[in-house]
């Protein structure tokens, strides 16, 4: 059980990271795609905040989901063993 939790942190870590990353550059080139085109100092005044903190939200995402899951398992990997500790108890 250990070592299918093990791994399911690891896939989520990735599946943050890969996600994160895939849609912070998809929302970056839209962006910039949408400025070159209309050239409207207007949409950058009106969109900057927002496209910020969408940026951001996905910079956390990307580096905090890796991050969080690999305290986890470091953590998990410190605990004992599920059944080795009630193999060591004395009867």
């Amino acid at each position: 059980m250990k070592a299918v939790m093990l791994a399911w942190l690891g896939d989520a870590g990735v599946w943050a990271w890969d996600t994160g990353l895939i849609l912070l550059v998809a929302i970056n080139l839209v962006a910039g795609t949408v400025l070159v085109a209309t050239r409207n100092r207007g949409l950058v005044n009106r969109w900057t905040s927002r496209w910020l903190a969408i940026n951001l939200g996905l910079v956390g995402l990307a580096v905090g989901g890796p991050l969080v899951t690999g305290l986890l398992r470091l953590a998990l990997n410190a605990l004992p063993s599920f059944g080795a500790a009630s193999a060591q108890l004395p009867k």
